[in-house]
């Protein structure tokens, strides 16, 4: 999901969920968001969002807050902004964490990814994950040769093919 999460978003989110559980898959939900007055409801709202419309509760694996959380922004030295009064949720998440607001987008690139990594590491079998890694790799290469393989005159017809 991306931005608030209105009812059809959860709802849509849940529906993929419930796909995935009935796949035999165990999800994991995991927050990433800026630290703000919708990323401050969102445990509370999109957990209890999906659990009416996606199975039994117990049917996600687990479901944490990864980024923002309310320490990072001080541990990272990120830059606040400033809640915007207009919005209705903003009195209680100035009188709960005070006016200044965090982007999760100026966490650094590297600390995303590894704060990421972090999250999943716990639920991925390394063994399948290096497998998966292997075969993406030698894909990527098939393919790379199969493109590799054709002269200048033929990629140009086949981008003029596919402009038209």
């Amino acid at each position: 999901m991306r931005g608030y999460a209105g009812d059809d978003c959860v709802y849509d989110a849940a529906q993929r969920l419930k796909g995935y559980v009935e796949a035999g898959q165990i999800p994991v939900v995991a927050y990433y968001g800026d630290f703000d007055r919708a990323g401050s409801t969102w445990s509370g709202t999109s957990r209890s969002g999906f659990a009416p419309t996606c199975a039994p509760p117990a049917s996600i694996s687990s479901s944490r807050r990864v980024a923002l959380t309310r320490e990072q922004p001080a541990a990272y030295h990120l830059a606040p902004n400033t809640a915007k009064p207009a919005d209705g949720r903003s009195p209680a998440f100035v009188a709960e964490y005070g006016p200044d607001t965090f982007e999760v987008d100026a966490l650094p690139f590297e600390v995303r990814v590894r704060l990421l990594e972090a999250a999943f590491a716990r639920h991925v079998d390394p063994t399948k994950f290096t497998e998966s890694q292997r075969h993406e790799q030698r894909s990527e290469e098939i393919l790379s040769d199969f493109v590799d393989g054709y002269s200048d005159f033929e990629r140009e017809a086949f981008v003029d093919m596919e402009a038209e």
